[in-house]
């Protein structure tokens, strides 16, 4: 009997035996379909892993951050350690300079460096980026387009007229509100209290506080590619309310709409005779779009482009140029009446002035890196300071001397407004950027070399092996495939054959060979399991397709909660992706079934092939 008739047999017995032909054909269809779906999805999950995980992580291995420790911590009340900035000392201990960015660019595989300098500006509000919730930025420092890449995938070029892209810090994400419970006045007495903590160890704010701030809740994904005005500058709002130590404690005190309005009339005519007040007063307003959030407790800035940067301060300084009246200002009543930047021909920095000494000598005492508190005396004058928005004030810098604070006397106004771009950038946190993440471990070496005591804490290793368990998956799949194949063809064949015992025996009276059933039932293991190959591997594409979606979902967001909680900068990946068919795992997994299929079949079929005609009948 030829191949054709043995296999118009088999194609008889699928026809009127559909049940005990599905018994064979129903397992390694669903396995085929099964073996479809888990090699794609497994490939899909490496690839997509490869780029979002491994991809992300090496993108943030190129960079380091530097830090210089520019604070002390000493005993505050009740034992507790109170951490303090520095104010003053010598720049070069508590920044670093362009000597320093000199220095890291030319070391070996170093591409490039830059200090963050922070914008010495005050008053960055936020108003309309959240509903009904307002916040100030912390500070805003320029970033270079190469260097913000590890904060975003975005656009973080400055194109005139367009928003202007920001790497904000959700660290502002903060609104101040008042709780006066209903009162006027409130005192607390922090006497010999030892301040409670919250579970981040931060002190934990007394509920009777009439002055409170609250985290404005947000989703990083969400803020991505949102607009918002900021306005920048503008004169400080006025406090509406004075605190004032008595016996019982602090006490806290609401002004009343007659005491602020005599508060604005005074500075307005204390303003009014140099400036132009209602100028002064009107901050600038940008519009920007947000590309990067930042979520890190160690930093305050957020990132714009550097050379919008510098349009920023000569916009700034030159508004207050602008609203200059004719009447001289003497460093004397800088002084004692107005603050703004201060400028001692190398450094451009929002400091104060301390008068002490004789002959009413005005001295700065600033702090270097960026905006922040100024402090200011008046030689016993009481009058009110005000900080002006874009002044700048001449000083002459004097570091002869034995004290650790730099020193400069004030010698008046400068009206510059290119005075940010001809000074030297100085600042407590410097980002180098690396030619290949491999070279990570060098660049370590010879920054520490080189006296910048860099401790790397990048997890690199643990994303090795991370990689080493996916691709694991691959084999292990492998195995269970030959496994679970041979399993079934060999039970499937078995209970077929099994049932097939009087079919056997008759065939066998009719003087059929043992080669001829031998050669029948192999075949028909064939057969029936290239057709269920065919159903399974249709049906198995079809699925794949189907539950790319819902895998592309999960992987998505398991990415956000794994990979967003610590990376700045993670590598998207497209659905398309999962919706991928790994062909070749698919030819591997169909060689092997092919392979299995005839070699395990030989086993039942020489078995049926071995019963004679009368143990076949009886058997039945």
């Amino acid at each position: 009997m030829n191949l054709l008739r043995i296999n118009k047999i088999n194609f008889k017995k699928l026809r009127f035996y559909p049940g005990k032909s599905a018994f064979l054909i129903v397992p390694i269809s669903t396995l085929v379909l099964v073996s479809v779906v888990l090699s794609s999805q497994t490939s899909n999950l490496l690839a997509a892993a490869e780029q979002a995980i491994f991809g992300s992580a090496e993108l943030q291995n190129q960079y380091i951050t530097l830090q210089k420790d520019t604070g002390f911590s000493a005993p505050g009340r009740g034992g507790a350690m109170v951490r303090s900035f520095s104010i003053g000392g010598n720049t070069e201990d508590t920044n670093y300079t362009q000597a320093d960015v000199d220095k890291v660019s030319g070391m070996d595989n170093v591409s490039n460096a830059q200090i963050i300098s922070q914008l010495p500006i005050s008053n960055l509000k936020v108003s309309n980026l959240f509903t009904d919730k307002s916040f100030s930025l912390g500070s805003l420092s320029g970033l270079s387009a190469e260097l913000a890449a590890q904060f975003t995938d975005q656009d973080f070029s400055y194109t005139e007229g367009d928003a202007i892209p920001i790497v904000i810090n959700a660290s502002a994400f903060n609104e101040i509100y008042h709780d006066w419970q209903g009162k006027t006045e409130v005192t607390l007495d922090f006497r010999g209290m030892r301040p409670e903590q919250n579970e981040d160890g931060t002190p934990k704010v007394p509920d009777a506080l009439p002055i409170k701030n609250r985290a404005i809740e947000y989703d990083k994904q969400d803020l991505i590619g949102q607009e918002f005005e900021m306005q920048v500058g503008g004169l400080d709002e006025i406090q509406n309310y004075t605190t004032e130590p008595t016996e019982a404690g602090i006490k806290y005190a609401q002004l009343t709409a007659e005491e602020l309005a005599a508060k604005e009339t005074a500075r307005k005519d204390a303003i009014s005779p140099y400036w132009d007040y209602e100028k002064i007063k009107t901050p600038l307003t940008y519009k920007f779009k947000i590309v990067g959030v930042i979520e890190d407790d160690n930093s305050v800035s957020s990132y714009i482009p550097t050379e919008f940067a510098e349009q920023l301060m000569q916009e700034y300084i030159q508004n207050q140029i602008d609203a200059r009246t004719s009447a001289a200002l003497s460093a004397d009543i800088l002084n004692s009446q107005f603050q703004g930047m201060t400028y001692d021909g190398v450094e451009l920095k929002s400091g104060g002035f301390f008068a002490f000494g004789g002959g009413g000598r005005a001295v700065m005492i600033s702090r270097p890196g960026g905006p922040g508190a100024s402090f200011s005396a008046s030689d016993g004058d009481d009058a009110e300071q005000y900080s002006i928005p874009g002044l700048v004030v001449s000083a002459e810098r004097n570091e002869d001397n034995d004290s650790p604070f730099i020193q400069a006397e004030a010698t008046g106004e400068l009206k510059d407004a290119d005075v940010y771009s001809k000074a030297a950038k100085i600042g407590g946190t410097m980002l180098v950027k690396l030619d290949d993440p491999k070279n990570r471990a060098a660049v370590v070496k010879a920054l520490n070399n080189a006296g910048y005591a860099y401790q790397d804490m990048s997890k690199s290793d643990v994303y090795d092996e991370l990689a080493n368990n996916l691709r694991g998956i691959t084999v292990v799949f492998t195995i269970a495939f030959v496994t679970i194949s041979i399993a079934v063809v060999m039970f499937t064949m078995s209970k077929f054959v099994s049932e097939s015992k009087k079919e056997i025996g008759v065939y066998r009276a009719l003087g059929a060979t043992k080669g001829l059933i031998l050669r029948m039932f192999l075949f028909q293991a064939v057969l029936y399991g290239f057709i269920a190959y065919i159903f399974g591997l249709v049906t198995g594409y079809i699925l794949n397709w189907v539950v790319s979606s819902p895998v592309y979902q999960w992987f998505s967001n398991f990415i956000d909660r794994t990979m967003g909680e610590t990376l700045s900068v993670i590598n998207r990946v497209d659905a398309a992706v999962f919706r991928q068919t790994d062909w070749q795992a698919i030819a591997m997994f169909s060689a092997l079934l092919a392979v299995i299929l005839v070699l395990i079949a030989l086993i039942p079929a020489r078995q049926a092939a071995n019963l004679s005609p009368v143990q076949a009948i009886k058997g039945e």
